[in-house]
């Protein structure tokens, strides 16, 4: 799938295929109709007709022109639990195997990002991919965020595994830069965490369990924990910590909270 507009030209068929590295056609389909000024999706299947890993995915316009694409996806066409959006059959089964207890997400530095504005927003990673903005990784190239906050907690449910959700605490990566956020504005970092568990646990009448809801999800999601912070240590962090602390345990009591630190810190008290 693809989106596309017409810039220049009259437009036409787009041809979209895989071809193997010697030249071969590994299969195909032509796309009709693609002449919108306008951004519009266009979606097409087609068999497979080999493997080859170093085949190129390619989209041809035999008309000349000018033609804009943007958020131009393959996938396969059964994924892990025949998911919308969902993880390669494969990998998802691999996982499954492992019979993983728990699943951590969004991971660790992409948390805090290279700076503060760089942070994780789990909040621009639901809904449809082409309204993500996503973001650049610290680690230096683009994320789209396609395995967005809801994948990562349907597919903890898929194999039933709690999932570990790892929140900013309002610090970047301090082995980086140290940027943070003042104290005096913490506040908007820890409703955006409850928003989260919200979103996860929430039922379907509240702002995040409804937004649940309109994904495809009615019921919670299997939500245990929440790590606060990733790789932090220090008083700043310590005094952060007791912050997010009290406000997560007096909305969601039954949540188990993740203290971060040092090889000598002894905790948060």
């Amino acid at each position: 799938s693809f989106y596309a507009r017409v810039a220049a030209g009259a437009g036409g068929p787009v041809r979209v295929g895989l071809i193997g590295d010697d030249g071969r056609d590994l299969g195909s389909a032509a796309v009709k109709g693609v002449t919108n000024a306008a951004w519009t999706k266009y979606a097409c299947h087609f068999p497979c007709l080999g493997t080859d890993p170093r085949a190129r995915f390619v989209l041809q316009a035999p008309s000349a022109g000018t033609l804009d694409l943007d958020v131009v996806s393959l996938f396969p066409r059964h994924t892990f639990k025949n998911r919308p959006n969902g993880c390669r059959a494969d990998l998802g089964q691999l996982l499954a195997d492992l019979k993983p207890a728990f699943v951590r997400f969004p991971g660790g530095c992409v948390v805090e990002g290279a700076a503060f504005a760089n942070r994780y927003r789990w909040k621009e990673t639901i809904g449809p991919i082409e309204g993500r903005p996503g973001h650049w990784s610290l680690w230096n190239y683009r994320n789209v965020d396609g395995l967005g906050f809801h994948e990562f907690l349907q597919l903890c449910e898929d194999l039933g595994a709690d999932g570990m959700f790892v929140c900013n605490v309002g610090l970047s990566c301090e082995f980086r830069n140290g940027d943070f956020l003042p104290e005096d504005r913490l506040g908007e970092q820890v409703q955006d965490t409850l928003d989260a568990v919200e979103y996860a646990l929430g039922g379907a009448d509240t702002k995040w369990g409804a937004e649940r809801a309109k994904n495809g999800h009615p019921a919670p999601f299997p939500l245990k924990y929440v790590e606060i912070g990733n790789e932090n240590h220090g008083p700043v962090y310590n005094r952060y910590y007791r912050i997010f602390h009290a406000a997560l345990k007096k909305a969601w009591p039954q949540l188990t909270l993740i203290f971060n630190g040092g090889t000598s810190d002894t905790g948060p008290a």
